[in-house]
């Protein structure tokens, strides 16, 4: 790709809707501008200082479930031991608590309003920018191995990659990839390109839902004629494929919990199981019940009768999902620990990839998050819907030759954005001028950054894409419009877990409330409107069968 051609892929249009959106809150525009060297010195100086550049992004990260943030709670120690190595800022956030849109963000240095991804079901138009493309124009190879099928190719944030390693999920019979499984064919990839200045993007789900360890024993039995042919572990949106041998005659397939009590719980805690296309076996089964497809919980046994009148075997495909039923918070909660945990072992296996290659050294890491978890903080165990900062708050981790070690840096707030302009500022390569990204490289170079950002909007999505929950910030403060609970203006550093609002949204304030609170107040509920108008619009196109059966498995519609 040219240079004039990047040039021009980076005037990017910013549409009518945001304009609306613009004329009510002021966003402030922090563009860097570019240095005025050649561009072939510039990309020799780049991989001379910096010869690779691995960009790691834990999916859905409650950042107060790592050590980072809840020190001494013994989840992430390779995070934190990075950390320690480099500089962490304190406040990062996403505008929105999507994957796809927040990870656009991340690679273009755009806000979701200007990209137009907004939501998962978007694309990432052909003229934006992406970090990927300009360091390949800069002679890196670039490869990502993603573990979320919302990042997969059709989305188009592959423009740039030599390489782009995303979801089979017709294979895997999911929507996710476990660490393991993404870091395996990583591994390959470093084998072959390791000696090569690389750009290297790995995406590690683990603590999205289904909050499912890789390493957890089966919890359900399939059986034929009381002899075990499969055991999987069960969770929400996970196919399980299997295929019996069926010889002549009678017999009985049955589903069993084998499920060990855990600690906590209830008497209805028990795995359920659910037929998928029944069809492909309702004409072997003796006296089908009307409503065999339909979910069974695994109180008891569930035994179908089988019979093959034919004098020779046929081989029958059966696939089923389940889920556990009744789980108690107090589980879900030390699952999803044991899932960061999980996410967590790997970036240090991919650490230690690099170390054994000898490629460790000069190499700048980028450690990021794309939103966090609502873990029943606010009444809300997911995320999408709601805009508290459990969901928002974000990790984000800079180290490499260079960047200081054990710096935290807690003012100003960040936004995922700004790390586009900030490896490029590392790397000495120009920052094209038109992108809402910051370098924060002036935080640790001369203990400013440079001009703070203050002002910006974050929305939460509901499953029909309408408007769910909106927020003005205008640091430190926050004015919040939730989709449930009780919202209002927190000063997030007094209360960043928005406990005690300064004041409600419809609360009459007296005159020991300060203006500013006033202010972000009425801000808010000016944004709302063409806000809503615009995931309106963009909500209106069709949505492809293929991406709404993902969708629909992850929870998204």
């Amino acid at each position: 790709m040219s240079e004039d051609s990047i040039s021009a892929k980076s005037r990017l249009s910013r549409g009518r809707a945001w304009a609306l959106l613009a004329g009510v809150l002021a966003i402030v525009t922090l563009a860097v501008t570019a240095r005025p060297v050649s561009h072939q010195f510039a990309g020799w100086r780049a991989r001379a200082h910096y010869p690779r550049v691995v960009l790691v992004t834990f999916d859905t990260l409650n950042v107060w479930y790592t050590d980072l943030f809840s020190p001494g709670a013994a989840t992430t120690p390779h995070l934190d031991a990075l950390a320690a190595e480099g500089v962490l800022f304190e406040h990062a956030y996403t505008p929105v608590p999507l994957t796809l849109p927040s990870h656009t963000s991340l690679l273009t240095g755009h806000s979701p309003m200007a990209t137009g991804v907004l939501s998962n079901d978007g694309h990432v138009p052909d003229e934006v920018v992406t970090l990927q493309e300009i360091l390949a124009q800069h002679d890196y190879s670039t490869a990502a191995f993603l573990a979320l099928g919302v990042l997969n190719a059709r989305a188009n944030l592959a423009q740039g990659f030599d390489h782009y390693d995303d979801l089979n999920a017709h294979r895997l019979g999911r929507f996710f990839r476990t660490a393991d499984e993404v870091l395996e064919p990583t591994a390959d990839w470093l084998e072959a390109h390791g000696d090569e200045p690389f750009f290297l993007w790995v995406h590690l789900s683990d603590p999205h839902a289904p909050y499912l360890d890789p390493e957890a024993p089966p919890n359900v039995e399939v059986r034929l004629d009381g002899k075990p042919v499969a055991r999987r572990t069960v969770a929400q949106h996970v196919r399980h494929p299997v295929e019996i041998e069926l010889a002549p005659g009678h017999h009985t397939l049955t589903w069993t919990s084998v499920r060990p009590p855990r600690e906590g719980d209830l008497p209805g805690t028990v795995p359920a199981i659910e037929l998928l296309g029944p069809d492909v076996i309702a004409s072997w089964i003796v006296d089908p019940p009307p409503d065999f497809g339909a979910e069974r919980v695994l109180r008891t046994p569930w035994t179908l009768e089988l019979e093959n009148p034919y004098t020779r075997s046929v081989n029958l495909p059966i696939t089923f999902t389940g889920r556990i039923i009744d789980r108690p918070e107090a589980q879900i909660l030390r699952d999803y620990r044991t899932e960061v945990t999980y996410a967590d072992r790997y970036l240090g296996k991919l650490r230690h990839l690099l170390e054994t290659r000898d490629l460790e050294r000069d190499t700048l890491w980028l450690i990021a998050s794309d939103h966090g978890e609502g873990l029943f903080a606010h009444g809300s165990g997911g995320h999408a819907l709601h805009n508290w900062e459990e969901q928002l708050r974000t990790v984000l981790l800079i180290k490499g030759p260079g960047v200081p070690a054990g710096r935290r840096i807690a003012e100003p707030a960040v936004l995922n954005q700004d790390a586009f302009a900030s490896v490029l500022d590392l790397l000495g390569l120009p920052i094209p001028s038109d992108v809402d990204s910051a370098s924060l490289v002036p935080c640790w170079t001369d203990d400013r950054c440079g001009r703070p950002r203050q002002e910006w909007v974050a929305y939460g999505l509901s499953r029909e894409r309408t408007l769910s929950s909106a927020s003005v910030y205008q640091w430190p403060l926050k004015a919040i419009a939730p989709s449930k609970g009780r919202g209002g203006v927190f000063n997030l550093l007094d209360d960043p877990r928005e406990q005690r609002p300064v004041l409600g949204l419809e609360e009459r304030a007296d005159r020991s409330v300060p203006t500013a609170v006033h202010t972000i107040r009425r801000k808010l509920s000016q944004t709302i409107p063409p806000l809503r108008h615009l995931l309106e619009a963009a909500a209106s196109g069709e949505i492809a069968p293929e991406d709404r059966e993902m969708l629909e498995a992850l929870g998204y519609l």
